[in-house]
């Protein structure tokens, strides 16, 4: 606004309404939008009002906490203050407690009846005295006004609903102390009692008004901004307890826009902010559900950048951001689609890996178009951990039909689950089939990929050459680089040592004494292969496994051939067989489920080993699948043959010929077979990939891989990690994970080619609101529950491998690219045109 020719500042309302736990956590997340899409500070407002959970919000803002530090507090970030993270993590319960036996407020009642008041306050007054404790909401009172009195912005209104008469009020400083007030604009009518202040009964605002904008209409403000979580222009269908929420959605919605154009009358503008349909099938239908707030807070992290931009651009002036910064020309493409820079090679994506990620990231970027692909592979041949792995006895423990690429059946597999020279097989001819292969460049190992935010590009470093990339893409995957334990007096041993992935087939084990330290997936599967063969076989075993018969079979000529002659039998197959294993992967998310299988798994251990001591020896003691689910018909007869002795310990360290486990026992042999895994979350491509800044992947890290959807990770720009941080499944198929991401990573850069964009870096909020919808959920499932440390588990002790829901939610969550959980830079000829 203009005065006696001075430009100021426009005075501002921020309205906050009413919406439960789930309201609250959507209003954290769209405030946080709104927040870095405006150049004033949200808690300058000249007026604060709120309702309900919107008076919550609203105090904390009055009290001087600002956006990123309610967004902070939700995701219980380190730096917060643990007052608010107290605060946000122990909500109502989702059901209310049994209310009294009284009558909330007849007078209410009877004043709908006589139209006095709107039917919802009327039907309020009908329902019993709640008897909820709202002591949440006194210590947080008492944390933001220790004096007992109100918060530092002297216009912070929580509006509340008198009980009998049904006329609201804007409740402050002095007439209410803020814990009184709270509490009345909390008071949820059926649900907690109505609090009494200065003699008169006080409920739920939200009874009367979702947000009470209209009471601001005297005031001759410039501009209100209206955050509604009750309302929605575009509620959609729902069934259900969401059918009900809907109707009530649709009364507030009308309530809404009648307060807005009384606003507008008085020559307010109005920023009108709600949930999406996409928000409000997050929410659900009970917006106290405290088991969806991150996930309605990441969701709105993702929504509201895109509303608020809208709603800005219709009804204020977008103001320039006072930190935003002119960003230098970016070079054009030229006809192949690449700036040329002198003496290196320039793509458009760059494939770290040729295993099933690359191969498959590489076919999937084909079928969308995408023709300037490049894989870079460190070994002479292609195939991942599929050409690494050759020990004996190496094959899948996932069913063969869904070991493989959907875009790929494969009908010629000769068991159930198929062993390694097959799967390797089956990656080259899929290579060779969509014309993968002539694009790897073998024997190039990378050395470093650094972004640099002048170019948009990424600049790589190998062993051969050097690159330029508009897109990376780290598929080296997590079962690559073997893990060998830091041992006194390992590297001195005189005989031979070596990893399983590494396996010495010029060294003969025939007539040897050898020392399994390991008793994993590899090991259950080459210990049988080589019990047989040598003298003595002394298995070193830190934790017993749970290991399940494994129903794998020879495929039959007329079986391969039916599969050939008829591909939908294969895929009904592959459809079965995914329904099985996620039918098991309820259990791994509910373990009580699971008493069932592990009965099967002590069934298996009883029936082949009679032995009492050994059985105990290998009678786990956490719950299955805790650890990784092993597979095996022939592990448990081999270590009852009289040539195999097991050692339930740890190795401590090797003397000389002699291998000395924790428990002092200890075994003299001439070689050593190390099955004690990868590198899972601590890969070292982390180490090789580069910021702008120069800090590398593992130092974002810190110890703790995080990814948003597993995929893309913040400060890392048109980046892509495949099977990465919190995408790990128990009980199903990497190929399953891997083409739900390739689908989002297609999406993403055919978004990114049509709206010529320049560069795409995952908002830092929005990453941190799915890795703590992420570990809210994880405490429940077994990987954490079960009771056993497990490779699940990164530096930290955080479970950064596991996803705790099904694969049918992650193919949902992946399926779609969506840019608002972006920062992006666009591009127009001669350089950038800003940042989005």
């Amino acid at each position: 606004m203009t005065t006696n020719g001075t430009r100021t500042a426009p005075s501002r309302g921020l309205v906050l309404g009413c919406g439960g736990t789930l309201g609250a956590a959507w209003m954290i997340g769209a405030l946080h939008s709104l927040q870095q899409a405006v150049s004033w500070d949200l808690r300058s407002a000249d007026v604060l009002v709120g309702t309900s959970a919107g008076a919550e919000v609203a105090a904390m803002l009055g009290a001087g906490i600002g956006a990123e530090e309610l967004l902070a507090a939700q995701l219980a970030a380190g730096d917060s203050r643990p007052e608010l993270v107290r605060h946000f993590a122990h909500p109502p319960r989702r059901t209310p407690p049994r209310p009294a036996v009284l009558l909330g407020s007849a007078r209410l009642a009877g004043r709908a009846l006589r139209g006095g008041v709107p039917a919802l306050t009327g039907v309020s007054g009908l329902l019993p005295r709640g008897r909820g404790d709202a002591a949440w909401l006194a210590a947080l009172a008492d944390h933001l006004a220790p004096d007992g009195a109100w918060v530092q912005h002297p216009a912070t209104w929580l509006v509340a609903t008198d009980f009998d008469t049904g006329i609201r009020r804007l409740l402050g400083h002095p007439e209410a102390a803020l814990r009184d007030a709270l509490r009345a604009s909390w008071a949820i009518p059926g649900w907690f009692p109505p609090v009494r202040i200065g003699g008169r009964l006080y409920a739920d605002g939200g009874i009367s008004s979702p947000t009470s904008a209209d009471l601001l209409a005297s005031r001759g403000l410039d501009e209100v901004y209206v955050v509604a979580p009750m309302s929605s222009v575009a509620p959609g269908r729902r069934t259900g307890l969401g059918r009900a929420e809907a109707v009530l959605r649709r009364v507030m919605t009308r309530t809404l826009n009648a307060e807005c154009a009384t606003l507008q009358a008085a020559g307010t503008r109005v920023i009108r902010i709600e949930p999406t349909v996409a928000d409000l099938n997050t929410m659900g239908g009970n917006l106290m559900d405290p088991r969806r707030r991150l996930a309605v807070l990441e969701r709105s992290l993702r929504t509201t950048r895109t509303v608020v931009r809208d709603r800005l651009r219709t009804a204020v002036p977008h103001p320039r951001r006072p930190d935003a910064r002119q960003q230098p020309d970016l070079p054009r493409p030229d006809a192949q689609g690449a700036a040329r820079i002198s003496g290196t090679h320039d793509v458009e994506v760059l494939i770290i890996g040729s295993g099933i990620s690359g191969i498959g990231a590489a076919v999937k970027l084909r079928q969308s178009g995408v023709r300037d692909v490049v894989l870079l592979e460190k070994a002479d041949e292609l195939g991942g951990t599929w050409r690494d792995n050759t020990y004996p006895g190496c094959a899948c423990d996932v069913p063969s039909a869904l070991y493989s690429y959907s875009f790929a059946p494969n009908p010629e597999w000769t068991r159930a689950f198929a062993g390694q020279a097959e799967i390797r097989s089956y990656l080259e001819n899929t290579a060779a089939t969509y014309g993968i292969t002539p694009l790897i460049r073998f024997g190039t190992e990378v050395t470093r990929a650094q972004w640099h935010p002048h170019e948009a590009r990424w600049h790589v470093e190998t062993s051969r050459d050097r690159y330029t990339a508009r897109f990376l893409i780290a598929a080296a995957g997590p079962w690559h680089e073997p893990l060998t334990p830091d041992l006194p007096g390992l590297a001195d041993f005189p005989g031979e040592v070596f990893h399983s992935s590494r396996w010495r087939h010029d060294h003969e084990l025939k007539g040897a004494r050898v020392a399994v330290l390991g008793s994993g997936a590899s090991a259950v599967q080459f210990v049988p292969a080589i019990q047989p063969h040598v003298s003595r076989l002394h298995l070193f075993q830190r934790t017993a496994q749970w290991v399940l018969p494994k129903p794998d079979h020879y495929v039959p000529h007329v079986e391969r051939w039916f599969m050939r002659r008829f591909p939908a039998a294969q895929r009904a197959l592959r459809t079965a067989e995914y329904a099985a294993m996620e039918t098991l992967g309820v259990g791994f998310r509910h373990p009580s489920l699971l008493r069932a299988v592990q009965k099967v798994g002590d069934l298996h251990l009883r029936a082949t080993v009679k032995d009492p001591q050994l059985r105990r020896a290998l009678t786990p003691d956490y719950t299955l699948g805790c650890k990784r689910l092993l597979l095996s018909n022939t592990y448990y007869p081999a270590l009852t043959r009289p040539n195999v002795s097991v050692h339930a310990t740890a190795v401590e360290s090797v003397q000389g010929n002699r291998v000395v486990g924790a428990d002092g026992s200890s075994a003299d042999v001439d070689t050593i077979i190390l099955g004690t895994g990868f590198h899972i979350l601590d890969m070292p491509i982390a180490r090789r990939v580069f910021d702008g800044d120069g800090a590398s992947l593992d130092d974002h890290w810190k110890g703790s891989p995080d990814a948003y959807l597993g995929t893309t990770v913040s400060g890392f720009p048109n980046a892509f990690v495949l099977l990465g941080p919190h995408l790990g499944t128990g009980h199903s198929s990497a190929f399953m994970v891997l083409e739900a991401q390739l689908e989002y990573v297609a999406g993403a850069v055919r978004h990114f080619r049509a709206a010529d964009w320049a560069s795409m870096d995952v908002r830092p909020e929005v990453q941190a609101a799915f890795r703590a919808e992420v570990q809210q959920a994880l405490p429940s499932t077994v990987y954490n529950a079960g009771g056993c440390s497990s490779y699940y588990l990164d530096d930290n002790g955080v479970n950064s491998f596991s996803w705790p829901w099904s694969t049918g939610r992650m193919r949902r969550r992946l399926a779609q690219f969506e840019a608002a959980a972006y920062d992006v830079e666009f591009r127009k000829c001669g350089g950038v045109a800003g940042r989005g």
